[in-house]
């Protein structure tokens, strides 16, 4: 048995934050400073087919933040430095590197301003297909440099494909984007957000002369993207690279409400007074506990009951967070159907498409609402012969431990699913001690309690109550109770659809009504109820040991009899016989 608990997060994700601006390296860095290592990262030019080009991960400060910083080197040390701002006075600008400087292949070799090698975007497009890397990470990789060449052959009116980067640049680029790509991967995130990001200001010098910030392609491939203030940042803050980077991997926004669980900082080259030159990256996770969900809501009155609980089963199976389905009045006193299903955003277009689908209703109601809930915590173990089972809970083992004891206000506590679990999983770590209450109690005074059930050699059962012969039964059994019971000394209870209200006599109570107090005077309680197993349930309990006898036992015979004394048996002065009906024998 393992005692894993974690937070349950149903997804981590991550938010770039550029307020600085943001560059190839300086978002590498974040990553790696997030939790990546720095074996991977030393072993990528490798697996790229570069192996004469090295890594240097270091830690360095930046106003005051401790921050990574990634340096890509080449042969004989030549690295990418920053792009040169035309005046001296910006002697504060963030760029973490320039972008890769443009030779476009073009016949006057005039335009190449010198002779270094080149590489065109194409070739590294098929560094990229040849590497040992995940499908996840080419498709992205590609989709980045596609984006990065369709934006520098826009400003030279050259193909894509036929964009030549200056050697040192190019090799920069690729290290890059592939690292970011898969430095995501190697966290574990595959969504992933941003921020407005801050492009800088003033002019800055590159291969063909002074240009303005941001430079052209940069200024393309921020098409679309949320622009935030500089307020410190001048000269250039956001590079091709990294404009193309978030162009291809954000999907806008972060959520609106979310929890950090770890945060990294990537430090670009310059270290300019007054402000951090950092990029920021949270690694996040979701907040199933508070947020925005969307209610829908339709009434029905021609949907046949039996059709309930395969719509019900529809419903959560499409994303619904909850569900209550509940009898109203509608037109011309008909009977209906109020259907109310809780959804997250993401999940609304598919739960709207499975009400009209299951569902006879031509329309919907829709709102939006802010929900709270408790922290859940997942808790995974392993039962006997391997197999794994979990649970969700409000509370965690770590949070359980601060505590002595835990005292469960309860009654035949031992025949609950629950005490089962706790017993045969964590053994001797629970010990279940019995209390008295202190003080003195109410004599009960004698009475008579009579058990009446409809069959011996079938039980009741949802399936079953959904066959014709079912229905045959339950309207048997309705018309003999409705003879039997008294309008003023009795109340019952059945599960959604078996029994049409109205077609009893006394108070109709659902079956885990909690509260109520205003029955303690009525002497007759008929519940023909089933609460049987799933065949899922059944069999992951099953892996534990617990019987399908021991699941109704603890939830549909504990129903019933909670429901029993709801009435005048609470009542310990009260010395009227009291009469149960129910539905087999083994209930009764």
């Amino acid at each position: 048995m393992s005692d894993i608990s974690k937070s349950m997060s149903h997804r981590n994700f991550a938010i770039i934050d550029p307020a600085a601006g943001i560059s190839g390296d300086m978002l590498l860095g974040a990553i790696v400073a997030a939790g990546a290592s720095e074996a991977w990262l030393a072993s990528l030019p490798g697996r790229l087919g570069l192996s004469d080009v090295h890594i240097d991960v270091r830690w360095v400060d930046r106003a005051g933040l401790q921050a990574s910083k990634v340096t890509v080197r080449l042969p004989g040390g030549e690295v990418e430095g920053p792009s040169v701002p035309e005046h001296d006075h910006y002697h504060q600008e963030p760029g973490g590197h320039s972008h890769p400087h443009l030779a476009p292949k073009a016949p006057q070799a005039a335009h190449d301003h010198s002779h270094a090698p080149h590489r065109h975007v194409g070739e590294l497009l098929s560094l990229v297909e040849r590497a040992p890397l995940s499908p996840w990470v080419k498709r992205l990789a590609t989709r980045t440099f596609r984006v990065l060449g369709e934006a520098e052959g826009r400003v030279h009116g050259v193909p894509a494909d036929q964009v030549a980067l200056h050697e040192v640049g190019a090799l920069d680029a690729l290290i890059d984007i592939v690292g970011v790509i898969e430095g995501f991967e190697q966290l574990g995130l595959t969504e992933i957000y941003s921020r407005p990001v801050a492009v800088g200001n003033g002019w800055v010098r590159a291969a063909h002369g002074v240009l303005p910030v941001p430079a052209p392609a940069t200024a393309l491939l921020l098409e679309g993207l949320v622009i935030g203030p500089d307020g410190p940042v001048t000269g250039e803050a956001t590079t091709p690279t990294g404009a193309a980077l978030l162009r291809a991997l954000s999907s806008g926004p972060p959520p609106p409400q979310w929890r950090s669980v770890r945060t990294g900082f990537g430090a670009g080259t310059r270290d300019p007074e007054g402000y951090a030159n950092v990029l920021r990256l949270t690694i996040a996770e979701a907040v199933p506990e508070a947020g925005e969900v969307v209610v829908l809501v339709t009434d029905v009155d021609d949907l046949s009951p039996e059709y309930l609980e395969p719509l019900r089963e529809a419903l959560m199976a499409a994303g619904a967070l909850d569900l209550q389905i509940w009898p109203t009045q509608m037109k011309k006193g008909r009977i209906g159907f109020r259907i109310e299903a809780l959804v997250n955003r993401e999940g609304e277009a598919r739960v709207t498409e499975a009400i009209f689908k299951h569902s006879t209703t031509a329309g919907l109601r829709r709102w939006t609402a802010e929900r709270t809930t408790l922290t859940r915590h997942e808790i995974h173990v392993s039962a006997a012969g391997g197999e794994p089972w979990s649970w969700y809970s409000v509370w965690s083992p770590e949070e359980l431990a601060a505590f002595d004891r835990v005292i469960l206000v309860a009654n035949s506590i031992e025949s609950s699913v629950t005490y089962r679990l706790l017993t045969d999983l964590l053994g001797g770590m629970v010990r279940f001690v019995p209390f008295e209450i202190v003080g003195s109690a109410e004599p009960y005074l004698p009475r008579t309690l009579t058990i009446r059930y409809f069959a011996e050699k079938h039980g009741a059962g949802s399936y079953f109550f959904k066959s014709p012969d079912g229905r045959n039964n339950l309207e048997c059994v309705g018309k003999w109770l409705a003879d039997k019971l008294d309008a003023n000394s009795s109340y019952w209870s059945s599960n959604i659809g078996l029994i049409d209200p109205g077609t009893l006599p006394g108070a109709r109570v659902r079956p885990r009504a909690a509260g109520r107090n205003d029955l303690h005077d009525l002497t007759a309680c008929a519940m023909i109820y089933s609460a049987k197993p799933s065949r899922d349930e059944e069999a992951a309990l099953g892996l534990l040991g617990i019987t399908r006898k021991d699941i109704v036992r603890s939830r549909e015979t504990e129903d019933i009899h909670q429901m029993a004394w709801r009435g005048s048996l609470r009542d310990p002065s009260n010395p009227a016989s009291f009469a149960l009906y129910v539905y087999d024998k083994v209930q009764a």
